[in-house]
Parts: structure tokens; C-alpha cells; sequence
């Protein structure tokens, strides 16, 4: 005969509540945490079918978004070309070389016209001296003073004449004075 798969109904193990095979812990707790734990099981991939849920829920948001900034920003290009027009090109690069009509004038003064420079002012507020840096500020290297010889300037600052806002003279006519003569 094999032996019984379960103890008898009047059974009661006396290690129940410190079992040396279980490192010292109780058996009905242990089997009390098994089943808990299955049920936590449960719970925690319901939390996580949720949260997944949820992420791809935003990654579709983040996508329409992405989107909705790409058709703005290609609109926002489309009126700002539409507003602020390219500039024209040349009238010889538009019409080809063999084109009859005259260049375009340059800027400035005509060809062999003097140039035009300001009047030196009479008065000269200050002098300042200003030494050149011992170093280049382009590449660092040293600078050699004597090479580039004294350079001059005059800078002119405009200082704004205050105007009055209205002419408190122009309100009211100017009195009438009349002088009889005595004859």
C-alpha cells in the first residue's frame, strides 16, 4: 500500500508557526503570502496593461502634435513669404546680356568728382590717447606698434537741441496798443 497524500483531519504539525525547513517562518504565513501574491500578480499586470495604455495613448498625442507644428510652421513660412517678398534680381541677370536697356547707376558720386568729407570742427572738446592692444584680437598674436605708424580719428557726437512742445506765445492775439497824438 502507498502511503495517504493527506493527514488525517485530527492532524496538527507542531512546527506550524516556526518550521526548520522553511528557515524558521511560519507555514501558514507563507502560504498566506502565496496567495497573496498571486492576487498582487494580478494586480500589478493590470497596472502595467494600464500604463501602456497610457504611454501609447501619449505617443499618438506627441505624433498629432508633431504634425500640427509642421503644417504650422510650413504655413508660418508660406506667409512670411507672401509678406516679405524676395529681393528682385538685377535688371542684367533677368534680362539676359544682349539686353537694350541701360544698367543700373551706381552709388556714390560720379567718376572723377572730388569725394566729400566733413568739415574738421573748430573746437575740439578733448584728445583722447588710446594705446593699441598688445595683443591681436583676431589671432592672438603679438602686436608690433611701430609697423602700423599713428592713425587719427574725430568722432563727432550730435547732442540734441531741446524744442518746446507747443508755442504758448501763438494762443491769444497780441494786444492792440494804439497811441492817440495830441494835435
Amino acid at each position: 500500500m502507498g502511503r495517504s497524500k493527506s493527514p488525517p483531519s485530527d492532524f496538527c504539525c507542531p512546527y506550524q508557526d516556526h518550521c526548520p525547513h522553511l528557515e524558521g517562518l511560519s507555514a501558514n504565513w507563507l502560504f498566506r503570502q502565496h496567495m497573496r501574491s498571486s492576487f498582487q500578480e494580478n494586480d500589478h499586470y493590470q497596472i502595467r496593461e494600464a500604463m501602456a495604455a497610457e504611454i501609447a495613448a501619449l505617443e499618438d498625442t506627441v505624433r498629432q502634435q508633431e504634425h500640427e507644428i509642421q503644417t504650422l510652421r510650413t504655413e508660418n513660412a508660406m506667409l512670411h513669404q507672401n509678406r516679405f517678398k524676395a529681393s528682385k534680381p538685377k535688371i542684367e541677370e533677368a534680362k539676359g546680356p544682349d539686353s537694350a536697356s541701360p544698367p543700373c547707376q551706381p552709388r556714390g558720386a560720379p567718376k572723377g568728382h572730388p569725394p566729400w568729407t566733413r568739415k574738421v570742427p573748430e573746437r575740439i572738446d578733448r584728445d583722447i590717447r588710446i594705446e593699441a592692444p598688445l595683443l591681436c584680437p583676431h589671432c592672438q598674436s603679438a602686436t608690433d606698434s611701430g609697423v602700423c605708424g599713428e592713425t587719427s580719428y574725430i568722432q563727432e557726437d550730435i547732442v540734441p537741441v531741446p524744442r518746446p512742445v507747443g508755442s504758448p506765445a501763438t494762443c491769444m492775439p497780441p494786444p492792440t496798443v494804439r497811441i492817440a497824438s495830441a494835435r
